[in-house]
């Protein structure tokens, strides 16, 4: 995924995925960047025409060029409402990692479940069983979830050896409503952050990968365990979002791109492996949970 390249600074140019024009307030192809932005994602010598190319730089706006913050995010309370803050590094200083275990209960639990059991879907969306499972968490103060997530997932598929496994995160308000961000620069329902995996590339580049971000291997094509559940970990791409007391996250698990729109307009993933049911295992030794970051 392309925000991974961005968490690494390169040698001759630095900079962070911050450091992009910040978009999730409204769709990303809306308006251009501004001024200040153009000297983050370009070299010095190109700055200036750059500039003059995107749109006319006021006289007060020139100096930013020069001297930009290293980070830009934004903090969403919903479409087209957050605010957007500067930081010196990426991930954000004060930001600190902790799990959310899936329960049968279909909660997002911060102590994990004794018990060991497991909730099941049809990985293609076909006929009249569930579709999908969901987990949910409801805050009970101000929360503030800003860079990069996880899921960490023991899985099994009964009727196939390999699985494609879609994730996403939504809030959901304090009236039960669905909360919608932007999505694929033309869409006001989107979730709050999306991942997904094929369960077979599940294997991580040790060198590569960083506590908070999984990078893949692709170095082979692995099987499912034939003796249980497979243990995943997908990358959940970064987002910023606030929850107010009351309003709640909710974990998606399904075997389908998780946003469905015309296909015209919108790019998915067609060539699924799936077959038949599949499993999303709870409790155990190393239970399935998702890994969130919380700024302090």
């Amino acid at each position: 995924m392309g925000g991974r390249q961005l968490v690494r600074p390169r040698a001759a140019q630095p900079w962070h995925p911050g450091g992009l024009p910040a978009h999730g307030v409204g769709a990303e192809v809306a308006r251009h960047p501004r001024p200040e932005e153009v000297g983050r994602v370009l070299p010095s010598r190109e700055r200036r025409a750059a500039a003059a190319v995107l749109r006319p730089v006021p006289q007060g706006h020139r100096q930013w060029l020069g001297r930009s913050p290293a980070v830009l995010y934004e903090v969403r309370e919903a479409y087209d409402r957050g605010e957007v803050a500067a930081a010196d590094a990426w991930p954000l200083p004060g930001v600190r990692y902790a799990p959310l275990y899936l329960d049968e209960g279909g909660t997002l639990a911060e102590t994990a479940p004794e018990a060991e059991s497991f909730v099941e879907y049809d990985g293609l969306a076909s006929g009249i069983g569930a579709h999908r499972v969901l987990f949910e968490h409801t805050f009970t103060e101000r929360t503030v979830l800003v860079g990069h997530a996880t899921a960490e997932l023991n899985v099994s598929a009964p009727d196939a050896d390999d699985m494609d496994l879609f994730v996403g995160l939504f809030k959901r308000g304090t009236d039960g409503e669905v909360v919608g961000f932007a999505h694929y620069a033309q869409f006001e329902d989107g979730p709050v952050a999306l991942g997904w995996l094929r369960v077979s590339h599940r294997e991580l580049d040790d060198r590569r990968s960083e506590p908070f971000l999984p990078v893949l291997a692709h170095r082979q094509a692995l099987p499912l365990e034939s003796d249980g559940a497979t243990r995943v970990t997908i990358e959940i791409l970064p987002s910023g979002t606030a929850f107010e007391a009351g309003e709640s996250l909710v974990l998606v698990v399904q075997g389908r791109d998780i946003m469905d729109y015309p296909q015209l307009v919108y790019a998915r993933h067609r060539d699924a492996v799936n077959h038949g049911r599949q499993r999303v295992h709870l409790g155990g030794a190393d239970p399935s949970r998702v890994v969130l970051p919380y700024l302090d």
